[in-house]
């Protein structure tokens, strides 16, 4: 039908009721529709379409008019040059995948913020291009966040940079000035579509926001954020939809990426913590960890105040005695049979359990710190450094009572014993590697 109305020489007619459409919200659909049908009339030109599930995930056929007038189960119609626009609008904004091991499949339509159509574009080439692969349900949409930010920065870094050829420039001089890719797009409406076979049905409708704690300011800025979403790729990686603990994980870890805050993230590492455990009990490789590195620059991003336990050197010394005691202790183990330590399994999860109280927290970080300090004296007096030079260099450090008081200082400072020991096992548990050196083992 639109091929037929630019046969006519009507197409002008057309474009010009779709400006008169939409150039008001909300937007004047009877007038429109109105209009066609006197430009139809003469050539007998329909109005009314079947309404495609497909591009109408919330309108397939069923009970589900505006004003029901009966029971019928008849498809929903709608004005056609809506439906026509929401099927060419579909190829050029939204990505469609089917789902990993099923025919189920997903799509994800934008839900642009402000930003300039020509910018829109070129960040959506770039996206394009990174979602090839089907995933899993969870993971499309932990890694539909991940690939767009990745998009996004890389297509803001290539404006600043006049990477772009000079056709392109004068279009993606809006991304030089773009700072969060929250306010660029601000998220993607999700339709989960499932195979019944021969057909397929409209299993859930939701929204995905961009988190709003990324902030671009320069090419640091690029740089730091690239490093993040590329470490938690790698950990997001590790999980499978068809266990249930591990589920559980990418569940958590998918309500941290589309917020604002870090609550959903503690959520994450506190659990996170358990499972590294259970995985390194496992032949093979030991599994990806989260640094500290990067922890602290998205922590500090999100709330620069924490910066201030990050960096006490109490809380470095507690979180590296609880890193002692659970993975590094399991690596050593497994990995080098050195079973002097004890791994202390569980341990991050009972911290955080006890620290609803300040009191119940202090007295559970402190029968840690005592049995951690009495075990290294026991470990010092049977392998003594002299009669076991294997073992030279990798004794554990001592948790000294300045430790202890200025973890009491940030509890009493902060008011919030929970936050102080999820940021503990969340650095407990991370990779304090950094650079190896001559002579120095494998990182933990």
């Amino acid at each position: 039908q639109w091929w037929e109305v630019g046969q006519a020489a009507e197409t002008g007619a057309v474009c010009r009721l779709l400006c008169d459409l939409f150039h008001q919200t909300p937007n004047d659909l009877a007038a429109a529709v109105k209009t066609w049908k006197q430009l139809a009339k003469p050539r007998n030109w329909k109005d009314q379409v079947t309404a495609s599930q497909f591009f109408n995930p919330s309108q397939g056929k069923g009970i589900n008019k505006p004003q029901p007038d009966g029971v019928g189960l008849g498809n929903v119609k709608n004005f056609w040059l809506l439906e026509l626009l929401k099927a060419v609008g579909f190829y050029h904004t939204a990505v469609t995948r089917r789902l990993k091991g099923s025919d189920d499949r997903k799509t994800y339509v934008p839900a642009y913020g402000r930003a300039d159509a020509r910018a829109l574009e070129s960040v959506m080439a770039r996206f394009r291009k990174k979602m090839r692969f089907s995933e899993t349900a969870v993971r499309a949409d932990i890694f539909t966040i991940i690939r767009y930010l990745q998009a996004f920065m890389e297509q803001v870094e290539a404006a600043r940079s006049g990477a772009e050829d000079e056709a392109q420039k004068r279009y993606l001089s809006f991304l030089k000035k773009a700072k969060r890719p929250s306010s660029f797009l601000r998220g993607f409406h999700v339709a989960y579509y499932k195979s019944l076979g021969t057909a397929a049905a409209t299993m859930n409708i939701a929204f995905l926001n961009l988190p709003g704690w990324i902030e671009i300011n320069g090419r640091d800025d690029v740089n730091t954020y690239q490093d993040i979403l590329e470490e938690h790729g790698r950990v997001v990686e590790q999980f499978a939809e068809n266990k249930g603990e591990e589920i559980d994980l990418l569940q958590m870890y998918r309500d941290f990426i589309v917020a604002d805050h870090l609550d959903p993230f503690f959520n994450f590492t506190t659990a996170y913590s358990s499972w590294l455990i259970s995985a390194g009990e496992k032949s093979g490789f030991p599994p990806c960890r989260l640094t500290t590195h990067n922890l602290r620059r998205l922590i500090v991003s999100n709330k620069p105040k924490l910066s201030e336990i990050l960096d006490s050197p109490g809380f470095v010394n507690i979180a590296r005695a609880i890193r002692d005691s659970t993975v590094r202790a399991q690596y050593w183990r497994n990995k080098k049979n050195d079973k002097r330590y004890t791994v202390r399994y569980g341990l991050g999860r009972d911290l955080v359990r006890q620290s609803q109280y300040p009191s119940d927290f202090v007295a559970a970080l402190s029968e840690f710190i005592l049995n951690y300090n009495a075990e290294n004296a026991q470990v010092l007096e049977r392998y003594p450094e002299e009669r076991y030079p294997q073992y030279k260099n990798k004794y554990r450090w001592d948790v000294r009572t300045r430790d202890i008081d200025e973890i009491l200082e940030l509890i009493d400072k902060y008011g919030d014993s929970n936050l102080i020991a999820k940021l503990l096992v969340a650095y407990g548990y991370a990779n304090d590697y950094q650079a190896k050196t001559e002579n120095e083992e494998e990182p933990l």
